[in-house]
């Protein structure tokens, strides 16, 4: 199926609890990145690619 390899997160019976967890992951992420790079750390994750 198309759907359930292109979005393999959405399994879980409670589609609002992935989606929070998910959304939850990516200001994680994102205010990490954002610490990072007002340390002065922003080659790091050009490297990485992210």
């Amino acid at each position: 199926m198309l759907l359930r390899s292109r979005q393999p997160l959405i399994h879980c019976r409670n589609k609002r609890q992935c989606w929070e967890s998910r959304r939850r992951r990516d200001i994680d992420s994102r205010r990490r990145e954002a610490a990072a790079k007002s340390a002065g750390a922003a080659d790091f994750y050009d490297d990485e690619g992210s």
